[in-house]
């Protein structure tokens, strides 16, 4: 299967490759919040910040000291707005991954971060990545490329398995 790729190029995220979710249960949002936060920085500043120390900075706000195991899109909201605190950086989220992640990486606001969920067939079960392209089939199906924290940076889900999103945008300081 030939796919044409929109969005950001893979070697953006062959850095993120050796971060490697090993946890039992598993901190992917923490990953996910980590990495994205860390894409960003790293965009907007050319600072690298210290990724290993992000993601023990943020695993208490995102995947700990919870009465549930594992993260929900409102704990990677609270992730991500914890570490731009003060900055002019907001956080949107949504449920419908298959209609606003591509419109959103057109609009040049990927990365994004993704859930995927059991309930729609997902090999990875409920789980977050990190997606940064996406491209249609020959048949019209969805597909996203992602770093998936288990040492894929460019890792190819099929949309339909997905649901849930947060993205990063900027906003206006006074």
């Amino acid at each position: 299967m030939t796919l044409t790729w929109h969005g950001l190029a893979e070697e953006r995220f062959v850095r993120y490759r050796s971060f490697i979710n090993a946890n039992d249960p598993g901190i992917c949002g923490t990953y996910c919040v980590a990495v994205l936060a860390h894409d960003r920085v790293r965009m907007d500043t050319g600072q690298d910040l210290k990724l290993d120390q992000m993601i023990s900075g943020i695993q208490p706000a995102v995947d700990q000291y919870r009465p549930y195991p594992g993260s929900f899109i409102w704990d990677i909201a609270l992730g991500l707005n914890l570490l731009f605190l003060g900055c002019p950086v907001g956080v949107g989220v949504g449920l419908t991954t298959e209609y606003h992640v591509p419109r959103l990486i057109d609009r040049g606001l990927g990365p994004l971060i993704v859930g995927t969920t059991s309930l729609y067939g997902s090999t990875y079960h409920n789980h977050w990545v990190v997606v940064y392209a996406y491209a249609f089939d020959s048949d019209g199906v969805l597909w996203f490329k992602a770093y998936d924290n288990h040492g894929r940076h460019n890792a190819i889900i099929p949309a339909r398995t997905t649901v849930g999103y947060a993205y990063l945008h900027q906003t206006t300081t006074e």
